[in-house]
């Protein structure tokens, strides 16, 4: 009697749709952690524009016999001493002069017509702000500085020179002891204010 020795080759249905399942919770699984990788590189890309910002506040007190620039702040909606000073970088009117004066411009005055940046000296770098919605300032118009997600930083010095400034997250929270901080509301869809959940400060990306 012959006996056969030939067999089927291939996959079954079920099989195949085995693989398929595990193709797709791969899938599923690499384009999780590629956005969260990448929400991570934009919130980065963030805090050094923060920093950058501090840095060159810090900077011009240094080179201005340790006063800040002469404009005038703001309450900027979060916790801030009325004493000390806060600003939207939305662009235009103050804020908008607060970075032309640390970019170099010597053009913009304070309140008694005094020349606040009259050596003309760039403070930091800034990157031009893109349509693609990346990070950095409107060089050629209103010096708004925003972040990836379209959101205005904020930025918050000790105007009263006391070596503290409030948590502007916490109103019961300590004070911070620095000069400047600064702040950017980041994949947050709520405005900065001290009254964020837990959850949603998570979002915010912080100078300090």
């Amino acid at each position: 009697m012959k006996i056969s020795t030939s067999h089927k080759s291939g996959f079954t249905l079920v099989e195949l749709l085995v693989v398929i399942a595990i193709i797709a919770v791969l899938a599923v699984l690499g384009t999780q952690v590629g956005t969260k990788a990448i929400q991570q590189a934009r919130k980065l890309e963030s805090k050094t524009d923060l920093l950058n910002i501090c840095g060159a506040m810090e900077g011009f007190k240094a080179d201005n016999n340790g006063v800040y620039p002469n404009i005038a702040g703001g309450t900027v909606g979060v916790n801030v001493n009325a004493t000390d000073s806060g600003l939207t970088l939305s662009g235009g009117g103050t804020a908008g002069d607060l970075v032309a004066v640390l970019l170099g411009d010597d053009t913009v005055n304070d309140p008694s017509g005094n020349t606040i940046n009259a050596r003309g000296k760039s403070y930091f770098d800034a990157k031009q702000a893109k349509a693609d919605g990346s990070s950095g300032v409107d060089l050629g118009g209103t010096h708004s500085f925003t972040d990836y997600w379209g959101n205005a930083y904020q930025i918050i010095w000790d105007s009263n020179y006391d070596d503290q400034l409030n948590d502007p997250l916490d109103a019961a929270g300590p004070a911070i002891r620095r000069g400047v901080i600064a702040l950017g509301q980041g994949a947050s869809t709520s405005a900065l204010s001290g009254a964020l959940t837990p959850k949603e400060k998570l979002q915010i990306v912080t100078s300090w």
